[in-house]
């Protein structure tokens, strides 16, 4: 299980039993069950509801208005795709207590028990992932989302290479004080490599989910099918590589995703997802900074260092 999987809640139950109390009167602290520590607290109520408080660095206004914009995600997608999704049923009215809560969905994340699954069973649950960003970046999606969420913007796969530079120099500015010379080497050479070929910021833009990985795909851990998709609050147009980052789960794993996956598959995908692999430690560092952090940005260093022993060069 990844950081957020055994990251501790920074919210008290007391709180949250309070603070739903408008919806559950007679709601007892009991009934109340921690369970995940992301961008969001998130908390089981009565083992039928999943109610989610943002992290204690977003809980203001800010953190308000994340949850609002991923109800309108939700919402601009639900009749596009076939796998089920989130559906808000309680959201807070108070800028000061952002929460959202939601009927749970039945299964559990994928991450918690791919490990037990057969052969059979991670390939069935591969080619059900190649089915859902099949739907989730096709041109329909893709069009709805650019109209409501980026309706006067000019988008191209080019005006990400900004967004990767800027990337580049927040990374050099907090991440290379912290990690030793061969760190800073490694990650200059991932980023330099990546930033001057061209062919890497070719690709035809899509809606993507922005966190896409086996923790917020809920399957059914016996039968192993997939009962549904959740934590949309990164759901942006982007490059669909960066969904489709499955390397840690083997190549066979990867390998069924793409057999079952009909979006455009162009000549560097595959070098693009390893690059949002290996820097994916970078990202933990940068937010445990952020967030004052320190045990966020230890996980940051140790999954760097577990990247470049996989991908050495």
């Amino acid at each position: 299980m990844g950081y957020e999987e055994t990251n501790p809640s920074d919210i008290k139950i007391s709180k949250v039993q309070k603070l739903i109390q408008e919806f559950f009167p007679n709601i007892r602290n009991e009934e109340i069950v921690f369970f995940y520590h992301g961008t969001y607290n998130t908390f089981i109520v009565k083992d039928t509801f999943i109610f989610r408080f943002p992290d204690k660095s977003l809980y203001n206004d800010k953190g308000y208005r994340l949850i609002h914009r991923e109800i309108e995600v939700l919402d601009t997608i639900r009749k596009l795709i076939s796998f089920q999704i989130p559906k808000p049923l309680y959201v807070s009215s108070d800028p000061n207590n952002p929460f959202v809560g939601y009927e749970k969905i039945p299964g559990i994340s994928l991450s918690r028990c791919l490990n037990n699954a057969s052969f059979s069973e991670k390939k069935n649950i591969a080619n059900e992932i190649g089915k859902f960003l099949s739907e989730y970046h096709s041109r329909a999606v893709y069009e709805v989302f650019k109209k409501n969420f980026y309706p006067s913007q000019e988008l191209s796969s080019e005006h990400h290479k900004k967004k990767w530079l800027d990337y580049r120099e927040k990374m050099e500015r907090i991440v290379f004080p912290l990690v030793g010379k061969k760190s800073i080497l490694w990650l200059t050479n991932l980023f330099d490599n990546f930033l001057v070929n061209k062919e890497n910021f070719t690709y035809s833009l899509t809606a993507t989910h922005g966190d896409f990985d086996t923790s917020n795909i809920l399957v059914n851990p016996e039968s192993f099918q997939v009962t549904g998709i959740i934590d949309f609050e990164d759901a942006s147009i982007a490059d669909p590589a960066y969904d489709l980052c499955f390397i840690e789960e083997g190549r066979n794993f990867s390998d069924a995703i793409f057999e079952n996956y009909t979006g455009i598959i162009d000549s560097t995908m595959k070098d693009r997802i390893k690059f949002y692999y290996c820097r994916a430690g970078t990202i933990y560092i940068i937010t445990g900074v952020e967030w004052n952090n320190p045990r966020m940005i230890e996980y940051g260093k140790k999954l760097q260092e577990k990247r470049m022993k996989e991908f050495p060069s």
